[in-house]
Protein backbone atom coordinates (compact mmCIF):
# COMPACT_ATOMS: atom_id res chain seq x y z
CA UNK A 1 0.00 0.00 0.00
CA UNK A 2 1.33 3.43 -0.89
CA UNK A 3 1.22 6.47 1.33
CA UNK A 4 -1.29 7.97 -1.11
CA UNK A 5 -3.56 4.89 -0.93
CA UNK A 6 -3.56 5.13 2.86
CA UNK A 7 -4.14 8.92 2.89
CA UNK A 8 -7.08 9.18 0.46
CA UNK A 9 -9.79 7.89 2.84
CA UNK A 10 -8.98 10.71 5.30
CA UNK A 11 -9.88 13.45 2.78
CA UNK A 12 -12.95 15.30 4.00
CA UNK A 13 -13.15 13.14 7.13
CA UNK A 14 -10.63 14.81 9.48
CA UNK A 15 -11.06 18.44 10.56
CA UNK A 16 -10.33 20.69 13.48
CA UNK A 17 -13.25 21.28 15.83
CA UNK A 18 -14.50 24.77 16.70
CA UNK A 19 -13.70 26.64 19.88
CA UNK A 20 -12.41 24.70 22.85
CA UNK A 21 -13.45 21.33 21.39
CA UNK A 22 -10.61 19.11 20.17
CA UNK A 23 -10.60 16.44 17.49
CA UNK A 24 -9.26 13.31 19.26
CA UNK A 25 -7.90 11.94 15.98
CA UNK A 26 -5.71 15.01 15.46
CA UNK A 27 -4.55 14.78 19.09
CA UNK A 28 -3.63 11.14 18.44
CA UNK A 29 -1.63 12.20 15.38
CA UNK A 30 0.30 14.64 17.59
CA UNK A 31 1.43 11.64 19.65
CA UNK A 32 3.59 10.58 16.68
CA UNK A 33 5.78 13.69 17.14
CA UNK A 34 8.15 14.74 19.87
CA UNK A 35 6.03 17.88 20.50
CA UNK A 36 2.92 15.87 21.49
CA UNK A 37 0.67 18.94 21.19
CA UNK A 38 -2.58 18.81 23.15
CA UNK A 39 -4.87 20.80 20.87
CA UNK A 40 -6.00 20.68 17.26
CA UNK A 41 -5.05 24.34 16.72
CA UNK A 42 -1.33 23.50 16.73
CA UNK A 43 -0.24 22.98 13.10
CA UNK A 44 -0.68 19.28 12.42
CA UNK A 45 0.37 18.60 8.82
CA UNK A 46 3.58 16.95 9.99
CA UNK A 47 1.83 15.07 12.80
CA UNK A 48 -0.65 13.58 10.32
CA UNK A 49 2.15 12.54 7.95
CA UNK A 50 4.16 11.07 10.83
CA UNK A 51 1.13 8.98 11.82
CA UNK A 52 0.65 7.67 8.27
CA UNK A 53 4.33 6.80 7.92
CA UNK A 54 4.52 5.13 11.33
CA UNK A 55 1.56 2.89 10.54
CA UNK A 56 2.99 2.00 7.11
CA UNK A 57 6.53 1.46 8.39
CA UNK A 58 7.95 4.30 6.28
CA UNK A 59 10.70 6.74 7.24
CA UNK A 60 9.38 9.64 9.30
CA UNK A 61 10.65 12.78 11.00
CA UNK A 62 9.14 12.39 14.51
CA UNK A 63 8.89 16.20 14.48
CA UNK A 64 5.89 18.51 14.42
CA UNK A 65 7.87 20.86 12.17
CA UNK A 66 7.02 20.46 8.48
CA UNK A 67 10.52 21.55 7.45
CA UNK A 68 11.93 18.47 9.25
CA UNK A 69 10.76 16.37 6.27
CA UNK A 70 13.34 18.07 4.04
CA UNK A 71 15.93 15.44 5.05
CA UNK A 72 13.73 12.33 5.30
CA UNK A 73 13.87 9.77 2.51
CA UNK A 74 15.63 10.48 -0.79
CA UNK A 75 15.55 13.79 -2.67
CA UNK A 76 13.73 13.81 -6.02
CA UNK A 77 13.50 16.47 -8.69
CA UNK A 78 9.92 17.65 -9.21
CA UNK A 79 10.10 16.36 -12.79
CA UNK A 80 10.51 12.81 -11.38
CA UNK A 81 7.96 13.07 -8.55
CA UNK A 82 5.43 10.25 -8.50
CA UNK A 83 2.10 10.03 -6.70
CA UNK A 84 2.31 7.39 -4.05
CA UNK A 85 5.25 7.82 -1.73
CA UNK A 86 6.66 11.23 -2.66
CA UNK A 87 6.07 14.22 -0.41
CA UNK A 88 6.47 17.95 -0.90
CA UNK A 89 7.66 20.54 1.60
CA UNK A 90 6.53 24.11 0.94
CA UNK A 91 7.32 27.47 2.46
CA UNK A 92 4.25 29.40 3.52
CA UNK A 93 3.37 32.39 5.64
CA UNK A 94 4.24 31.66 9.25
CA UNK A 95 6.29 28.52 8.56
CA UNK A 96 6.22 25.49 6.31
CA UNK A 97 3.85 22.80 5.09
CA UNK A 98 4.31 19.12 4.18
CA UNK A 99 1.92 17.00 2.12
CA UNK A 100 1.75 14.00 -0.21
CA UNK A 101 2.42 14.66 -3.89
CA UNK A 102 -0.42 14.06 -6.36
CA UNK A 103 0.52 15.96 -9.55
CA UNK A 104 2.30 18.93 -11.02
CA UNK A 105 0.36 21.23 -13.35
CA UNK A 106 2.96 23.80 -14.42
CA UNK A 107 2.77 26.58 -11.84
CA UNK A 108 0.78 24.54 -9.28
CA UNK A 109 1.47 21.36 -7.33
CA UNK A 110 -1.51 19.32 -6.12
CA UNK A 111 -1.13 17.48 -2.81
CA UNK A 112 -3.12 15.64 -0.15
CA UNK A 113 -2.32 16.97 3.29
CA UNK A 114 -3.48 17.53 6.81
CA UNK A 115 -4.09 21.02 8.18
CA UNK A 116 -4.99 22.40 4.77
CA UNK A 117 -7.82 24.84 5.61
CA UNK A 118 -7.98 23.02 8.97
CA UNK A 119 -8.88 19.71 7.28
CA UNK A 120 -7.36 16.81 5.38
CA UNK A 121 -7.90 17.98 1.79
CA UNK A 122 -6.62 17.94 -1.75
CA UNK A 123 -5.13 21.38 -2.43
CA UNK A 124 -2.89 23.24 -4.87
CA UNK A 125 0.27 25.08 -3.83
CA UNK A 126 2.42 27.39 -5.93
CA UNK A 127 5.46 25.75 -7.55
CA UNK A 128 7.41 28.83 -6.43
CA UNK A 129 6.86 27.83 -2.78
CA UNK A 130 8.25 24.29 -3.16
CA UNK A 131 11.36 23.62 -1.05
CA UNK A 132 11.74 19.83 -1.23
CA UNK A 133 10.41 16.72 -2.93
CA UNK A 134 11.34 13.54 -1.05
CA UNK A 135 10.65 9.85 -1.72
CA UNK A 136 9.73 7.93 1.44
CA UNK A 137 10.56 4.34 0.50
Amino acid sequence: MTLLDFARPFVGKVAERPGSQQNPFILWCHEFTSLKATDDETPWCSAWLNMLCALLGRPRSDSAAAISWGVIGAPRPLSEALPGDDICVFKRTGGHHVAIFLRYNGARITVIGGNQSNNVTVADFPRADLLHVRRLL
